[in-house]
């Protein structure tokens, strides 16, 4: 569970890697274990240095970003900071939603690793350094964005869009929170659906799912 533990530095060690690729990993890589892994390379699914950190499809999707991407970087201690090796992008739509978008640049990613090998074998790796602009997002930033404490003061639009982004909003209704993925318009509050509520532009909704 913890990838900076000594005895997994001292099995990856031991393995005496040419190059490592860390697909998805939440953790971050201490000193010990870059030097162990020899080419610690991390796959990013957002385009760097704009997207930094977590969730960055769900801001490409939220910001309104025309194209989200992916980028393959060398890893250093400082979070997707280290030099880029290879990127590409895929066009986001006006309605995209975060599953698609993640599924097709991950497609396009897997298409990217033959050149990603050779660049790795020719040593050219790390030809573009990143520079000090763009964004990063933090865990605290993606749970802020997903609680919705006074839904009503939202518009539909907007809760829309962090449902398309985020996947999931937690709603907090009737004094609870609810973790929604799905909302549905009705015309006018029914009986006996506590859970219905008027966004910032005097539609009625409740959640679906």
């Amino acid at each position: 569970r913890g990838v900076n533990d000594p005895s997994f530095v001292e099995a990856v060690r031991r393995l005496e890697p040419d190059a490592t690729i860390a697909l998805m990993v939440g953790q971050i890589f201490r000193s010990p274990l870059l030097a162990a892994c020899n080419a610690p390379i991390n796959y990013h699914n957002g385009l760097l240095p704009q997207y930094r950190g977590v969730a960055a499809t769900g801001w490409s999707i939220y910001e309104g970003a025309p194209r989200s991407g992916f980028s393959f970087h060398r890893m250093t201690e400082q979070v997707d900071r280290g030099p880029i090796l290879l990127q590409g992008a895929v066009r986001v739509g006006p309605k995209a939603a975060a599953a698609p978008i993640e599924h097709a640049k991950t497609r396009l990613a897997c298409s990217g690793l033959d050149s990603l090998f050779d660049l790795l074998v020719s040593g050219a790796a790390g030809s573009l350094q990143p520079d000090g602009l763009g964004s990063s997002f933090s865990r605290a930033a993606l749970r802020a964005i997903r609680a919705v404490e006074n839904p009503e003061e939202l518009t539909l639009d907007e809760l829309e869009l962090r449902l398309r982004a985020f996947e999931t909003i937690s709603l907090t209704l009737a004094g609870r929170r609810w973790n929604t993925t799905a909302l549905r318009r009705i015309g006018h509050r029914p009986r006996n659906r506590q859970f219905a509520f008027t966004t910032a532009e005097g539609t009625w909704v409740e959640p679906s799912r």
